[in-house]
């Protein structure tokens, strides 16, 4: 992203910041929400393994996780409707931008540059901004509370001990996540250059039609274009093998955890 899409990104958040600052605080509680839905659950648990069960326990814990998950799905709607929201009226006001500044260039730039990158900036490189502004950052956030609630939690009502040993995949599970985007930043930037491509061709030979007729290229221009289609689709391919990677490699992390746990877990009971 150059510093003129930073600019532009920076002065809409002068004046609509609120709107995006009200949804981040909503994530903030829909995520704090959810993490303390296991750990009233747990306690309601115990409280049936208890010697004595106490209805007005369990009834407690059973308020108390329908509070939590009812507030959790209330601000999971809201933070919804103001960041994303947010995310597409900035996605329109990158755009509106774009095409008037596209105006104002003279015919040398349209002569140097390719028209496909210019659509796939005007249409792709500005919805992934607003992708970038809206889950991307919703991901951080949730990842971010969700890991020190349950810390936090886990601390608390476990040991130190159990409690690092649950955490113990999450610098491992970092580091390759920081590898494997390398990669995926190197295929997107293929795919990128293949969906150009394609917009180049299907534009080229809508403005040459009719010398494409004329002298009866269309099964040739159709066959270039397979070939062009063929690319992207290859390129996004890799792309998703690379992508494919990052769950798998979590949730085997994690599994391997769980097994250490109820060896563990089964010992101290």
């Amino acid at each position: 992203m150059d510093l003129r899409a930073i600019e532009l990104i920076f002065a809409y958040f002068k004046k609509h910041w609120p709107r995006y600052f009200v949804g981040v605080l909503v994530v903030f509680l829909s995520t704090f929400s959810g993490t303390l839905i296991p750990l009233y659950l747990g306690r309601a648990v115990d409280a049936l393994n208890a010697k004595e069960i106490l209805v007005t326990d369990v009834q407690y814990y059973a308020g108390l996780i329908a509070i939590a998950g009812m507030t959790a799905f209330i601000s999971r709607v809201l933070w919804r409707y103001l960041i994303l929201g947010f995310c597409r009226s900035i996605e329109y006001f990158l755009r509106e931008n774009l095409f008037l500044h596209l105006q104002s260039l003279g015919p040398d730039y349209y002569v140097k540059n390719n028209t496909g990158d210019i659509i796939t900036r005007a249409i792709v490189d500005v919805q992934a901004v607003r992708m970038m502004l809206g889950f991307a950052i919703i991901g951080i956030i949730d990842a971010g509370v969700t890991t020190v609630m349950s810390i936090t939690n886990m601390s608390a009502s476990l040991n130190l001990t159990t409690t690092l040993l649950a955490i113990s995949p999450v610098p491992i599970i970092t580091y390759i996540i920081f590898k494997v985007r390398a990669m995926v930043r190197k295929r997107y930037g293929k795919v990128q250059e293949a969906i150009s491509n394609i917009s180049s061709k299907v534009q080229e030979n809508i403005t040459g039609i009719r010398v494409i007729k004329a002298f009866a290229q269309e099964e040739k221009e159709a066959d270039l274009f397979a070939q062009l289609s063929f690319k992207k689709v290859e390129a996004e391919t890799n792309l998703a093998k690379v992508s494919a990677l990052i769950g798998p490699i979590v949730q085997l992390s994690f599994g391997i955890v769980f097994s250490i746990f109820l060896v563990i877990g089964g010992v101290m009971v």
